[in-house]
């Protein structure tokens, strides 16, 4: 990366963090620029190297880059310093010493250069289309996460109602089965209870049997009554009174 600021073919200020003979190449391309400045940029090619011009007030703005890097990025790297140059020196005029010799602003500008050549060759957010289009690529990584997190959460969702629905079928079979299983204690008791029942009658009979000699119970039971008995009559015996 290559940049400078010239008056005609004369450099004011530069700064490289190349090596090589650019200068020389930069030097052959400012001495064939016309007179009057071009109105719009200018991009030249060669040995693998892209050269972006731009002009502003009869300055010359120009930078050097490889030729895969965005020519986005490398106009709006020459309109930023042709806007800090403007800021510094808009109050000189044109007849300022330092703008009739070579190096005259070096001093100066090449930090705001090196600064800003570091700032468009590293920070993602020089490009603002690509800082724009990062953005959206975080957005759409971000989306799919939380659709990915929603489907899953969904599924999750559907797991536990499939596991409610178990629950409750569960829980109605458990219901069935205590009930089931009351009715089956309550007949066991309910018989148990007509044995214990059986067993006392048979206790009562056998001790009736007992008492009253026999199975049939005859000493307790008179099946005819008594015949009714008939008084008897004294004998009659005569008496002679004798007057």
């Amino acid at each position: 990366f290559y940049a400078l600021v010239a008056k005609e073919n004369i450099v004011l200020a530069e700064h490289s963090i190349v090596s090589g003979n650019l200068k020389q190449v930069v030097q052959q391309i400012l001495t064939k620029l016309p007179a009057v400045s071009p109105s719009s940029p200018k991009t030249y090619t060669a040995h693998n190297y892209t050269f972006h011009l731009n002009f502003s007030n009869g300055f010359t703005f120009l930078c050097v880059v490889n030729s895969e890097f965005s020519l986005r990025v490398a106009l709006s790297f020459l309109d930023s310093i042709i806007k800090d140059w403007n800021t510094k020196y808009k109050d000189l005029p044109s007849t300022d010493p330092r703008f009739n010799r070579s190096g005259g602003c070096n001093d100066e500008f090449s930090r705001i250069l090196s600064h800003k050549m570091d700032y468009f060759s590293n920070d993602p957010n020089a490009d603002k289309v690509r800082s724009i289009n990062q953005k959206i690529d975080d957005i759409k990584v971000t989306l799919r996460d939380d659709i990915e997190k929603f489907l899953e959460r969904g599924q999750t969702i559907e797991i536990l109602v499939d596991k409610t629905d178990e629950l409750q079928n569960s829980s109605r079979t458990f219901k069935r089965k205590t009930t089931e299983l009351k009715r089956h204690f309550w007949w066991k008791n309910f018989k148990l209870w007509i044995l214990l029942f059986i067993i006392l009658l048979a206790a009562v009979y056998a001790v009736l049997a007992v008492v009253c000699k026999g199975p049939l119970l005859p000493g307790c039971i008179n099946d005819e009554p008594a015949p009714p008995t008939e008084p008897t009559l004294a004998p009659t015996h005569n008496v002679t009174v004798a007057i």
